[in-house]
């Protein structure tokens, strides 16, 4: 059976790699798979296809700005799969914590414009920093973090891939490379998105001057719980001033 998992996985970050990179459809291993609902997620105003969850730190003063994270699920996830990893240190730092669900069984290119549909619903709505949003995303999640966030600098400031597939690709979509700062965490023993993907992507993006900050796990396969402790390191991180980013 844990073969078998593995193996779902495995066709998802291939169709998830084919999909972003142009090179197949967003209807990948769909049929095969399920695509689970949450009753708790919020609907976007105007088009209700468009569904997230939203958690506001304790003490929400809209007279102040907020900082922004966007969490992104694993394939065949959903929006509250992110809330136990994020919630505590979301809510110590004082950070709006929102986790989006994809709009088919992984992230693909419809996502594009769907995702930041939502932040830009969430700034209209809430007191948001708009110089303070982090875009983070776990395995699939991780792939589409760096794929939207490379489009999109203008709106996610700071990246956080975890144990996500990469490729140069990402990088070549129209738009101008701008560096934005990243932490890119990933497994040694990730047997699903294997480890080279991080040096991969670290030896890329260093290139371009994208300041990283790497942190890897030795022990750890592909699964979040391996990283819990990162949550506290990761907001340090992202609410520290700028200037003190490392490239």
């Amino acid at each position: 059976m844990k073969r078998v998992t593995k193996m779902k996985v495995m066709l998802r970050l291939i169709a998830l790699l084919a999909v972003l990179s142009g090179w197949g459809s967003s209807t990948i291993f769909a049929a095969a798979l399920s695509d689970p609902q949450e009753e708790s997620l919020r609907l976007l105003p105007g088009d209700k296809s468009i569904q997230f969850n939203l958690v506001l730190p304790p003490g929400y003063n809209p007279s102040q700005r907020h900082p922004l994270l966007v969490s992104l699920h694993g394939a065949g996830g959903k929006g509250t799969d992110m809330i136990p990893f994020w919630k505590s240190a979301a809510a110590l730092s004082g950070v709006i914590l929102c986790c989006p669900k994809s709009a088919g069984i992984t992230w693909n290119k419809q996502d594009v414009p769907r995702v930041p549909r939502i932040v830009e619903y969430l700034m209209k709505t809430y007191s948001i920093d708009p110089n303070k949003t982090l875009l983070s995303g776990f395995s699939d999640g991780g792939a589409f973090t760096y794929y939207l966030g490379f489009q999109r600098p203008d709106l996610f400031h700071y990246l956080n891939p975890m144990s996500g597939g990469f490729s140069d690709v990402f990088l070549r979509q129209g738009n101008p490379i701008k560096p934005v700062p990243m932490f890119i965490t990933h497994g040694r023993k990730d047997e699903i998105i294997p480890f080279y993907n991080a040096k991969k992507a670290i030896n890329t993006l260093k290139r371009y001057d994208f300041p990283i900050t790497f942190a890897e796990e030795p022990d750890a396969g592909h699964d979040m719980n391996a990283f819990k402790e990162y949550p506290e390191k990761i907001m340090k991180w992202f609410l520290e001033p700028a200037v003190e980013k490392k490239k």
